[in-house]
């Protein structure tokens, strides 16, 4: 943020300005979650409370405690303890204020118009490239790469399409008389998801003259025999045209008769990546189907600042990580700040419960629709150990309460209400990052980025600013033919001396066992195999025995037959001391892959050199 005048306002990107501190958007919703003034469940000022209505002059800052424990760079392990802790010290808040987008003075009872994008790309069903580094690519290249009974959901980011039942759950959480749109998008298709009557195969003009308002039953259905938005699932393929679908909502909701009158408008996009399609594309896809899409984020920016702030339609993102990019998009999230909407990351973490996580996040930044408040704190008081480097994003972890006697007065809540950003977490199910995330920009040229470039035999590695993500980004150069492929699947031998005790001696044999077509990712300069197959501990050192029976001669993993061609079979060694509480028989079927390697698997993990998305840097 910055001070402006007497007040503080967003600084999304760098414009000459210098940072003053950080502003933190906070929700507000009534005690026990009920609706508070008969629309919607945020405290706002104007909202009859028990003990009156609130007046926003008196929300102020000494209603609330701050805390900040932890900034640290991101990307980094999930879960981790914090590598980088902030001082025990007060955290003051600066400000306080309310900030309510559209028509001045509408007020509570203003109406609202919305607009739901929901990404219907290869990656959310796991039509990716098979392997690492996962990219996403046309429907028949995808399927090409496909070995015989592969199962690709397991590259999914929303395998069981938690997403769709997500953005149903929301829909139901709108007012009457709130107008509703929904479009679903990918290199194939940018459309409206609804079901005219009489019209089963209406175009998109028709569609978005026609299916925008409050009738849900164009959306989510009234009969047994599927909804327009439940028959979505499983339609997924190809790339993703993030920034056009983007711009054709948001171009949309300016205009159109449905949502041009309303006092709030909104985008809220569902996805699970950066735009994939766009001749700016982080993963270099602009073929096919895609050449049809030249929007790139740079052009849907300047449209958004084209307009004064207060008159922008905030511009919501909920971004699932996925397979080939586990990271949050700078780009998504300049777009939230420059609009005034939200970005919210969901990773992994969430396994089965994704589908809570969506809805959580969906149902949240659904009532922020008329407003919510903002908090400011000086950035001079965050003094972290290791100060942080431009070209990369930060994750700042913490929590904020309510002052208890005061604000129950005021706002009329529990004193123990709090709102943490941190690691969201139940033991035994799921682990949800919800830190708050800012960027430091690095500038294109300024060598705030690794200058150093990685040669190797299948790929060279080189490091640059990225003109619009504003950090630090590295790219490879494959060899010998300058594409993705040149990382080719190997055969592995697992040759295993099996030495038995005898009378007379030891007996040594030697067992072989043949792991064919090993996926392989280029991993500084070269195409490495997976580490060999991970045994249980209770056949590498059964029960009552006080030494291993099994291991591997060299941890560093797969060595190739023929070093002067990676190409050929790669060997590792092993060793077998038989007996009968262990044998090859016992042994011989933990020596496979029974699941898709992940990053852990290969020797290098997913560190710099290699497992990344890779494609040609910028000349």
């Amino acid at each position: 943020m910055r001070l402006a005048g007497d007040s503080y306002e967003p600084l999304c990107r760098n414009d000459g300005a210098v940072p003053d501190g950080v502003l933190f958007n906070v929700l507000l919703q009534g005690e026990s979650g009920q609706p508070v003034s008969g629309i919607d469940k945020s405290i706002q000022p104007g909202t009859y409370m028990s003990s009156g209505q609130v007046q926003e002059d008196a929300v102020t800052p000494d209603l609330f405690e701050w805390d900040l424990t932890c900034m640290e760079r991101l990307p980094d392990g999930l879960p981790s303890s914090c590598s980088d802790e902030l001082p025990d010290q007060d955290w003051p808040v600066q400000s306080v204020d309310f900030w309510r987008p559209g028509k001045t003075g509408a007020g509570l009872a203003g109406t609202v118009a919305v607009a739901v994008l929901i990404d219907m790309s290869g990656s959310m069903k796991g039509l990716v490239n098979p392997y690492p580094p996962y990219n996403e690519d046309t429907f028949s290249y995808v399927v090409a790469a496909l070995p015989p009974e592969f199962d690709f959901s397991v590259n999914a980011s929303d395998p069981g399409g938690s997403r769709f039942s997500a953005v149903e759950s929301f829909i139901h959480t709108l007012n009457t008389d709130d107008n509703l749109i929904v479009f679903s998008f990918n290199e194939n298709l940018v459309d409206v998801v609804c079901e005219l009557p009489d019209q089963e195969y209406a175009d998109l003009d028709t569609k978005m003259k026609e299916c925008c308002g409050t009738n849900r039953s164009l959306v989510v259905g009234t009969s047994d025999f599927g909804s327009p938005l439940s028959k979505l699932k499983g339609n997924e393929k190809g790339r993703s045209p993030l920034w056009h679908a983007v711009g054709v909502a948001y171009d949309y909701m300016k205009s159109s008769d449905c949502a041009g009158d309303a006092d709030f408008k909104h985008i809220l996009v569902v996805t699970d990546g950066p735009d994939t399609c766009s001749p700016s594309s982080d993963m270099n896809q602009c073929s096919g189907t895609c050449l049809a899409y030249n929007t790139d984020f740079a052009m849907v920016r300047a449209k958004i600042e084209s307009d004064d702030f207060q008159d922008r339609i905030p511009v919501s993102f909920v971004q699932m990580e996925s397979r080939g990019y586990p990271q949050r998009d700078p780009r998504q999230m300049e777009m939230a700040c420059l609009t005034g909407g939200q970005h919210v990351f969901i990773n992994f973490g969430v396994g089965d419960d994704l589908l809570n996580a969506l809805a959580t996040a969906l149902h949240q930044i659904r009532y922020t629709f008329r407003g919510y408040w903002r908090f400011a704190m000086e950035l001079p008081q965050i003094e972290p150990s290791k100060p942080p480097q431009p070209g990369y994003l930060y994750a700042l972890e913490g929590h904020g309460a309510l002052e208890q006697t005061a604000a129950a007065e005021v706002l009329s809540v529990k004193g123990e209400e709090r709102f943490d950003f941190g690691y969201d977490t139940d033991p035994n199910v799921w682990v949800w990052d919800r830190r708050a995330a800012v960027r430091k920009e690095c500038t294109a040229g300024s060598g705030h980025c690794p200058d150093a470039s990685e040669e190797g035999a299948c790929a060279t590695r080189s490091w640059w600013c990225d003109e619009q993500a504003l950090v630090c980004t590295s790219g490879v150069t494959w060899k010998p033919d300058g594409t993705s492929t040149s990382c080719k699947p190997v055969n592995g031998k697992l040759v295993v001396q099996v030495r038995t005790s005898t009378a007379n001696g030891t007996m040594t044999e030697t067992e072989i066992k043949v792991l064919p077509s090993l996926p392989t990712v280029c991993q500084s300069g070269v195409c490495k195999p997976p580490m060999p197959p991970a045994v249980p501990e209770s056949v590498w050192k059964p029960a009552g025995t006080d030494s291993p029976c099994f291991w591997y001669e060299d941890l560093v993993g797969w060595m190739p037959k023929n070093p002067g061609n990676l190409s050929t079979d790669w060997v590792h060694y092993a060793v077998l001391e038989q007996s009968e509480l262990c044998t090859w028989a016992m042994l011989e079927p933990y020596l496979e892959y029974s699941t898709l390697p992940t990053a852990a698997d290969y020797p290098e993990a997913w560190g710099p050199g290699g497992g990344e998305n890779c494609f040609p840097p910028p000349q």
